[in-house]
Order: structure tokens, then sequence, then C-alpha cells
């Protein structure tokens, strides 16, 4: 691993469940030092984690159902996605292209629990 690489992180290399955070080093004893919310944290274990990589939805490929959306990390200003067309969507009045939505969004499937990027995976 190399300094700024995302990783899973454990007490051993079957419980890699903290992160992903920031790699930063390695402390005098060899343990895993990460960027834990700006505060660095030491781990016994770490795995890189390989980044997801994904594509523009569709108006096929859009989720149906309710679909929350909002801008990267912004948990102030959220809102429901009210129409989906061949180009776009719409959410609050607001009209946003499929490329728009996977540079600048993410969106949520179950009810603002949790959050993912707002494309297609690939």
């Amino acid at each position: 691993m190399k300094n700024g690489d995302m990783v899973m992180c454990g007490i051993n290399e079957d419980s890699l469940h903290h992160g992903p955070y920031r790699f930063i080093g390695y402390d005098h004893a060899g343990h895993v030092v990460v960027d834990c919310d700006g505060s660095p944290e030491v781990y016994f274990a770490a795995k890189k984690v390989i980044p997801k990589a994904y594509k523009e939805f569709t108006k096929k490929t859009f989720p149906k159902g309710v679909v929350w959306i909002r801008r990267d990390g912004d948990d102030e200003e959220e809102g429901i996605v009210g129409s989906v067309t061949k180009d776009s969507i719409s959410a609050d009045g607001f009209n946003m292209q499929y490329d728009v939505l996977l540079e600048f969004y993410e969106m949520s499937l179950d009810g603002r629990i949790t959050w993912q990027k707002a494309g297609v995976e690939i």
C-alpha cells in the first residue's frame, strides 16, 4: 500500500470491516495508520480497496421506486426523484442530466439510510 490508498481496516485479516479510510503509513510497531476524519487511527490489518467504476443511468436503468438524491456528502438538502425522462431526472423542481448525477450526486434506495454513487456500477 502507498500513502493515499483507500483501505479497509480491522484487528486481523478476517475482520476488515472499518473504513474505507485513507492510508497514511505504518507506526513504529508496523501497525497500519489511517486518516479517520482528520485524526490518525491505528489498526493491526488493512487491505487496499479497489474503487468501483460507474456509468451514467439511462431511463431504462434508473432505479424504480422511491429514489432520494443529494449532492455528494451533503446531508442538508435531499430530494425525492419525481420524474425520469430519456435524458434527465427531476427532483424538487430541478432537472438534472444523467452525467451531472454521476459526477456530483449520490442516491438512496432505502429511505436515506445508506447512500451510493448516482450511477450504474460496471
